[in-house]
């Protein structure tokens, strides 16, 4: 989808995005739709979010909701390029 997303083995993905604000909108969108994922402010990560790996059936409902929230959002799209390092 074009996020920013932190190499990992891990069973989750860590998106990371150019700005807090744009973290916790996605996280509280998501969250309004059902889908449960974490904003890493509380971890000293508040541009972050995780997203868990789940089930084929929640997996494709996480991107659903995504790729909706990303067309019905403008805020969100500066948050697909790669953030300032």
């Amino acid at each position: 989808l074009g996020f920013h997303v932190v190499p990992s083995e891990a069973n989750f993905l860590m998106v990371v995005f150019s700005a807090e604000a744009l973290a916790r909108l996605f996280f509280e969108r998501l969250l309004a739709h059902g889908v449960i994922t974490r904003w890493l402010g509380g971890f000293g990560l508040p541009q972050c979010v995780r997203i868990s790996i789940g089930t084929d059936k929640e997996n494709t409902m996480c991107v659903e909701e995504v790729e909706k929230m990303i067309a019905a959002t403008p805020d969100l799209q500066c948050a697909l390029t790669a953030p300032a390092k």
